[in-house]
């Protein structure tokens, strides 16, 4: 089973992307004198998104309601159908601003990789010292 503070941050990311998703498949349509390819992978990705978000939450709901019978098949499928969502969440994002003009999505890409490469330090600093505490152990 998946602690508190991991079902209180999964269940704010799925109904995040969620939530973005459906305005952003609102907001897209009225886009004019755009890519129109680039537009429509947009809305593919989003309506994707917004599918497995739901189903990320449906889920993770079903998973506290039952939490004596969860077990780690169930925990993988959660974060399988989590990960579908954010990918084609951050395909959506990335085919949108190249409707916009493609140096939106250089833009985006480079941001997006400097995020995640301050994560993964952070994410560093955060393990080293408790393995360093649980091989003391």
């Amino acid at each position: 089973m998946i602690s508190s503070p991991r079902i209180e941050f999964f269940t704010w990311l799925s109904a995040g992307v969620a939530a973005t998703s459906l305005a952003l498949l609102i907001f897209i349509p009225s886009l004019s004198e755009v890519n129109v390819y680039a537009k429509m992978v947009s809305l593919i990705a989003f309506i994707v998104s917004l599918t497995f978000s739901f189903g990320s939450l449906s889920i993770l709901k079903e998973m506290i309601v039952l939490s004596n019978t969860s077990n780690d098949k169930a925990t993988s499928i959660h974060h399988f159908v989590l990960l579908i969502s954010l990918l084609s969440y951050l395909i959506g994002f990335g085919a949108y601003f190249y409707s916009l003009s493609p140096i939106y999505t250089y833009i985006f890409s480079g941001a997006f990789i400097v995020v995640f490469i301050f994560f993964k330090k952070v994410q560093n600093a955060i393990i080293a010292p408790n393995k360093q505490i649980n091989q003391d152990k």
